[in-house]
């Protein structure tokens, strides 16, 4: 009997919440393409990417894209990755944490 199980390696749905897709807006277009191919690397092998846990939050994670920073949150159980938000390694942490401190 085959049990139709989920492989550790198939793609998870991507969710951009709406602060992730005004930051990816702003995005000149050719950061922009840079910045949807990572998304898209991280949909097929989040967890092969040079990823790192972002000290402070329980349960963000963050993927380096050039100069850019893609902050997201893995849901293992839905099979989803939640982008939070997108931006430059200047400004995304500021940003990130006034943003966090709202949602609580």
């Amino acid at each position: 009997m085959i049990k139709n199980e989920t492989s550790p390696y198939a793609s998870f749905e991507i969710v951009l919440e709406r602060r992730a897709v005004k930051s990816l807006e702003q995005i000149s277009p050719e950061f922009r393409k840079q910045v949807r191919e990572k998304i898209n690397d991280l949909r097929q092998n989040y967890n092969l990417l040079n990823i790192s846990h972002l000290q402070g939050f329980n349960d963000l994670f963050r993927v380096v894209c050039g100069d850019y920073r893609i902050i997201y949150q893995v849901k293992k159980s839905e099979r989803k990755i939640m982008i939070v938000d997108i931006g430059h390694r200047r400004e995304v942490y500021r940003i990130l944490k006034r943003y966090v401190s709202q949602k609580l």
